[in-house]
This record gives C-alpha cells, structure tokens and sequence, in this order.
C-alpha cells in the first residue's frame, strides 16, 4: 500500500511501481471489499465465507463456486494503478471473499477443493481467464505487443488521469520498449540516427 497522503513520497512510489513489482518475491493482492480498509478476508478479524455443505451419512455434499467468479467484480480487477502490479508480478497471493489464489507463470492453485469431472479428471481451470486474463497478461514481455497492453489498461477505471500514463509508462520500462512521449517506436527505427527528422 502507498501512502496516499504524502504527495511526493506517493510520486516516487508511483514512478518505480515497475520496478516494486517486477523484483517482489511474492505480492499479495486485496481484491475483496470496496477499499484499503477492508482487509484481507481470513486475516485477522475479517472472516472469508464459507462453502457451504451438507453431510448425508458419510457423503459430504458441497456447494463449489465458479473458481474466481467474485475476483473480476472487485475494484482491484478495474483499476487502472493495479494493472502493473497484476502483469509485472512473479507470483501472487490473491485475497477474496471467498477463497485464496496463488498464481505465477507456470502455475495456479486455489483453496478450495479441485473440481472433479465425470470422468474424475482433475481440472484446476484459472479463474482469471477472460478480458484481464492473468495467464495472457504474463506472457514473456516481448511476446505480446505494446497495443495489447494499451488495450487492457484503457478499459480500466481511472482515479486520475495520470494513473494511464504512469501504468503505460511502467509497462514501458519493464518491457524495455523503446518509445518518444510512451508513443512506442519500432526497433529499426530507434536503432537509426534521426536528430534531423525532430528539427
């Protein structure tokens, strides 16, 4: 969490997001509850809800959400200033109502028990697939375009104007795309002399 009462400490904070993020060991994500003050549902005094069950003699009959169904209506899912944390992240700690998830790049795991088909098939579907997919989202950087990029972040909600370009910026920089103004230039292009053509 940034403090957002000191106005220069948040700037810089804001200015090397890129960086908190691609170098953390392991970040925890809040994406229960409508602010900061909400706190992570099973920490502390915030319980998470329970699924619910029904035991018929020695058979336990449990009701199983969707895996992830809640995480894409929390505001952390729309926000603009959480998409690098979402895409630059290693690996995640996701906090919901419901449930805990722990995704990386090679992998993802839920508290809850694994769905079982009809052919007792384990599937252990990612429940961030969708418009803001996780798994597309931490593709190799050079493997997705920059427009892509600009895609997922302009769908997102804005608390300031400035939160579009600090996250374009941030993508910028962990990706090492060469760029003038956050308008991405192709690498042949940067690689030549052109001093005159901006006179």
């Amino acid at each position: 969490c940034i403090d957002q009462k000191d106005k220069i400490r948040k700037h810089k904070f804001m200015q090397n997001l890129d960086l908190i993020y691609s170098k953390a060991q392991i970040t925890i994500i809040a994406a229960a509850g409508t602010d900061s003050h909400y706190g992570l549902p099973g920490v502390g005094s915030r319980p998470r809800y329970l699924e619910r069950h029904v035991r018929i003699g020695n058979t336990k009959i449990m009701q199983l959400m969707r895996p992830g169904s809640d995480f894409p209506k929390s505001p952390w899912w729309d926000r603009a200033w959480t998409y690098q944390e979402a895409v630059l992240s290693k690996r995640k700690l996701v906090f919901t109502d419901h449930q805990v998830f722990y995704v990386c790049n090679q992998m993802y795991a839920a508290e809850s028990p694994s769905i079982c088909t009809s052919n007792s098939t384990r599937t252990n579907s990612n429940p961030f697939a969708g418009p803001f997919s996780f798994s597309e989202m931490m593709l190799p950087h050079g493997s997705r375009s920059y427009v892509s990029y600009l895609r997922d972040i302009s769908r997102r909600k804005l608390s300031h104007p400035s939160d579009a370009i600090n996250t374009c910026l941030g993508i910028l920089k962990a990706t090492n795309t060469t760029h003038i103004w956050s308008a991405p230039i192709e690498t042949d292009f940067a690689s030549q002399d052109h001093s005159m053509a901006l006179c």
